[in-house]
């Protein structure tokens, strides 16, 4: 580092020092860190949930999405296979009739 760059650090950090010096600290009682701690401990010490309600939202979404594309697949399926057998049928029944005897007899 050039000497400019090291006195603008030192400048910077004199700067910074000097302004954490003079910020308003409110005044504290006078167990309040030991309070914040204690809180802090019996927060940690306390035994996981086993299942939370978020679990059971997450759980219903899934079924639901799984509903949801199972419901599309067999719609699609159905209606490939309907439009199969119609034309089938269809073609069937053209071969069956003959239109002009239905109406020249």
């Amino acid at each position: 580092m050039s000497p400019v760059d090291e006195e603008r650090l030192q400048k910077l950090e004199q700067a910074l020092t000097e302004a954490h010096r003079a910020r308003h600290i409110p005044s504290w009682q006078a167990g309040w860190v030991e309070d914040v701690m204690q809180e802090v401990r019996r927060v940690a010490r306390r035994p996981p949930r086993a299942c939370g309600n978020g679990d059971v939202v997450h759980l219903v979404w899934r079924a639901a999405c799984f509903a949801a594309v199972l419901s599309i697949f067999l719609l699609v399926s159905f209606l490939m296979q309907s439009t199969v057998n119609v034309s089938e049928e269809g073609g069937l029944m053209a071969e069956d009739v003959e239109v002009g005897s239905l109406f020249f007899e």
